[in-house]
C-alpha cells in the first residue's frame, strides 16, 4: 500500500464535499486533488471560497500572460476576465502514468497524447489533434505534463483570442457561462 497525503486543505464551504483538495493514494486508486471540472470558469471569489485564499497574487501585466495569478502551496491558478482559465498542479507524489495525473484533477482518462522528445505529454487539438473534452461538454484548450511527471498545466480557454476558438470551445463557453463571449 502506498500512502501520500496532500497537505493543503480548503476552507470549509458549502461545496467542499464535492471539491477535494486532499488526496489519499492507496493501491494506485487516486482521489482528486482538485475537481477541475467543477472549478472551470468560476469567478475568483467562488474559487477562493472553495480553495481558500492564495499565498500570493500577481496581477497580469499584459496580454502575453494568461491572466492574474494566484499562488497556492500545491501550484497556481490564473484568472482572465475574473474567470478561472488556467491551473498548474504540482503533483504531491509522482503519478505512475498520465491517467493517474488526470485523475488528480478529477478528469477522466484521456486519449493518447502527443509525446515530445523530452517526454512532455501534450493534449491539444491544434496542432497535435489530441484535444480533450469531457465532463458534460468541457473542452480544454490544452494540457501538458512535463517530462519529469512533476506537474500538469491546464489551459481551459484562451480568453484573449476568442476569434481562434473552435466551435466546441464556443459552445462550451456559452453552456458554462450562459452567453457569448464579449
Amino acid at each position: 500500500m502506498v500512502l501520500g497525503v496532500f497537505a493543503a486543505r480548503p476552507q470549509k464551504g458549502p461545496h467542499s464535499e464535492k471539491l477535494l483538495v486532499e488526496t489519499e493514494h492507496v493501491d494506485r486508486q487516486v482521489q482528486p486533488v482538485l475537481n477541475l471540472p467543477a472549478l472551470a470558469f468560476k469567478k475568483r471569489s467562488d474559487v477562493e471560497a472553495i480553495l481558500g485564499k492564495p499565498i500570493g497574487y500577481r496581477r497580469r501585466a499584459d496580454k502575453g500572460e494568461i491572466g492574474d495569478e494566484a499562488d497556492y502551496p500545491w501550484g497556481m491558478v490564473a484568472y482572465n476576465s475574473s474567470r478561472l482559465v488556467f491551473v498548474i498542479l504540482r503533483f504531491p507524489a509522482k503519478p505512475a502514468n498520465y491517467q493517474e495525473a488526470f485523475a488528480m484533477l478529477h478528469l477522466p482518462e484521456p486519449s493518447v497524447p502527443f509525446r515530445r522528445n523530452d517526454d512532455t505529454l501534450i493534449w491539444a487539438e491544434r496542432p497535435y489533434r489530441t484535444g480533450f473534452s469531457c465532463c458534460n461538454g468541457l473542452t480544454i484548450h490544452d494540457i501538458f505534463i512535463d517530462g519529469t511527471m512533476s506537474e500538469i498545466h491546464v489551459l481551459l480557454l484562451d480568453l484573449d483570442d476568442p476569434a481562434s476558438w473552435s466551435e466546441s470551445e464556443r459552445q462550451m463557453w456559452k453552456k458554462q457561462i450562459g452567453h457569448h463571449f464579449r
